[in-house]
Parts: structure tokens; sequence; C-alpha cells
């Protein structure tokens, strides 16, 4: 909801600082850009970055997620969240240790 309403603030004033530093944070990129772009505000130079930033992003993330499911794709608890991930990173540093 915060990537919508930043977008729609784009929209109503694309010069303000706020909204040139959401346009590059990945998870409001595809919401805020595109109203720079429409209005005219952000270079060719802009979007690329734009674009790149979100690319390595993913790429981050995802590699991050293949770790993590490595270590914890297993493991099933009713002890909750936090005690689950706290098992889940003992079984990841464990298996980095071998």
């Amino acid at each position: 909801m915060i990537g919508f309403y930043a977008g729609m603030f784009a929209f109503a004033s694309p010069n303000q600082m706020i909204v040139k530093v959401a346009s590059y944070i990945p998870f409001f990129t595809p919401m805020v850009m595109p109203f720079r772009v429409a209005s005219e505000t952000v270079t060719a130079t802009g979007n690329i970055l734009a674009i790149l930033l979100m690319i390595v992003f993913t790429v981050v993330c995802s590699y991050v997620s293949l770790i993590l499911y490595r270590s914890n794709g297993l493991v099933y608890s009713d002890a909750g969240m936090f005690k689950t991930m706290k098992t889940s990173w003992n079984i990841m540093r464990s298996e980095k240790q071998k």
C-alpha cells in the first residue's frame, strides 16, 4: 500500500525529493517511476539505473531465498514463527560448518 500511495503522490508532485528517492527503492520503483517518466522528470540514465537496481535486488533476494530454502525446506514446527526461524538458522549454520 505504501508503494501505491507513493505513486499517487508522485502523480501529484513528481519533483519532490521523496518521490525521487522512492523511485530508486526496488519495492517502490514499479509504482513511482512510471509517473516520473510520464512527467519527464527523470533521464534515461535514471531509468536504466532503476532497472539495474531492481535486477540486482531480485538476484540477491533469489539467492538468499535459495540459501534459506535449502536449510529449512523440511523444517516443520508448531513452536511459532520465531522459534522455527531460529531452528532453521541453527540448521543453516551447522550445514556451513561441514
